[in-house]
């Protein structure tokens, strides 16, 4: 990137200007699921297990167990996958006025935070509906996997917020992972059994649902454990950017994908046909290749060309250069010294605040 086009940008703008993306793209999402919305409703069951004297003697009475599928609520997946986009929606919008004029370290702190909630809520809402639109009915089992996914997400959140040590870490991803593996063999094996979708939905939609959640735990791995990659690609940005195309590519193949079980599905409030066969590639030709692109583009701005709006002094010549680290001092040789031997307060414990946050050196300016 040019520095006349970097020296426009802060650390600020960026991520301001892809949550403001990420809100447009989710208010789409949702005026176009309240158009296309239509009544289908799915029974959550449940099983319950009763005794029943089946035998009545002199001596003896023999007790037969039985189980039997009792219906709890009916719900709609088409409302779920709109209320999934709409709690994305105000946590985009949340992260916009975040970032509006904000300090570096306040950003970084409230994008953390902010973040987690949302993927720890939708991810969990979106598979749900997912599996609900593949004929899963179960409420225990959507249950587990909702409760399954929570958990996963907060391993992604301790990953990104405690100081620990090699085996901590390891111990977050590997929870993380193995949740993943078990959600996506649960998707793919209803994919497969599924009554009412077509052969290739059976297979390009779990596929994609699998690489696409596969890409969050990726993109922290390699985040985490190298300095090659987080030069190139920024964490906070890329996380956006995954966010609302994984999102969108879902909830709209998932949606297309039950116009094999459902009657035509006509528009509201619109005089529009549309071919839902045809529109099922277009989702899936248009929003990976935006993904994959809008990657590369981002790429082109490194993380240490984005600086903060509070670092921005000094002549625009210098602005982008590095600076030399100031020499050692007695003073500092001392402070340093007491920082390595005697142990501060609040050392080890995650998320002390926006202060915290001010210290922090993953390659974000």
């Amino acid at each position: 990137m040019s520095k006349r086009f970097l020296e426009a940008f802060t650390f600020q703008r960026y991520i301001a200007g892809l949550n403001a993306f990420a809100v447009a793209v989710h208010s789409t999402n949702v005026v176009l699921l309240g158009v296309f919305h239509f009544a289908y409703y799915v029974p959550l069951r449940y099983t319950e297990s009763s005794f029943e004297d089946a035998t009545h003697m002199a001596n003896k009475v023999t007790n037969q167990v039985y189980f039997v599928n009792k219906e709890w609520i009916t719900v709609n997946p088409i409302t779920i996958l709109m209320m999934n986009e709409g709690i994305a929606l105000f946590s985009g919008i949340l992260g916009f006025f975040n970032t509006v004029n904000s300090k570096k370290s306040k950003i970084v702190y409230y994008e953390t935070v902010r973040r987690w909630i949302e993927f720890a809520l939708t991810a969990a809402i979106l598979e749900v509906a997912l599996l609900l639109c593949l004929g899963e009915n179960d409420l225990f089992s959507l249950l587990s996997i909702f409760l399954l996914i929570m958990i996963q997400q907060i391993t992604g959140y301790l990953v990104d917020t405690e100081k620990t040590n090699g085996t901590h870490k390891f111990l977050y991803f590997f929870i993380g992972f193995l949740i993943l593996f078990y959600q996506q063999t649960f998707i793919i094996v209803k994919s497969v059994t599924a009554t009412g979708i077509s052969d290739r939905d059976k297979i390009v939609l779990p596929a994609v649902n699998a690489v696409m959640y596969a890409l969050f735990g990726v993109h922290q791995y390699l985040h985490q454990s190298g300095n090659y990659y987080s030069k190139w690609v920024n964490k906070h940005t890329q996380f956006i950017l995954l966010s609302f195309c994984t999102k969108t590519i879902v909830t709209w193949l998932t949606f297309v994908s039950l116009r094999h079980t459902l009657e035509t599905i006509e528009p509201k409030y619109i005089d529009y046909n549309i071919d839902w066969e045809s529109a099922f590639n277009i989702i899936l030709f248009v929003v990976i290749p935006f993904f994959v692109a809008g990657t590369a583009w981002m790429m082109t701005i490194r993380p240490s060309d984005l600086k903060s709006k509070d670092n921005q002094k000094g002549s625009a010549s210098t602005r982008l250069l590095p600076q030399a680290p100031p020499p050692p001092t007695d003073d500092a040789i001392e402070i340093e010294y007491t920082a390595r031997d005697v142990a501060g307060m609040g050392d080890g414990v995650p998320m002390l605040g926006p202060v915290h946050y001010a210290l922090e050196t993953d390659s974000l300016l």
